[in-house]
């Protein structure tokens, strides 16, 4: 289950894992900079005042961040050991490269020893 804190704290994780404030997380979603702000997060008479779902998603779309991840940030499941550190996931183009060239100097080493192989056996 989550909270009205834990929610906000992960909107304030986000604003930092992506070197923003909450301003500037709220201006990048396209959001009134002021919608993040602590002091919007309660209402004057103290009941709670949660952010909305669109405001969730654009943020979400904003940043470039999964949902996966924002909710991992709301239930505190993020990798503790590895703290501020931890950055999302991106795709290594070198590793298809890589590959290729391993499978190809694979397959020219086994040519080198079946040919060391032959001269041998004769």
């Amino acid at each position: 289950m989550f909270s009205h804190d834990s929610v906000w704290a992960a909107l304030d994780a986000l604003a930092a894992r992506y070197s923003l404030t909450t301003s500037g997380l709220a201006r990048k979603a396209g959001l009134d900079p002021t919608t993040f702000n602590k002091s919007k997060r309660y209402a004057q008479d103290g009941r709670a005042r949660w952010p909305s779902t669109e405001s969730i998603a654009k943020v979400i779309e904003a940043t470039g961040a999964s949902f996966e991840e924002f909710t991992e940030l709301i239930s505190g499941n993020e990798h503790p050991f590895l703290g501020e550190y931890i950055q999302p996931a991106k795709s290594i183009p070198l590793l298809g490269k890589l590959r290729k060239m391993l499978s190809m100097r694979l397959k020219f080493q086994a040519i080198q020893c079946c040919r060391f192989i032959a001269t041998v056996t004769h």
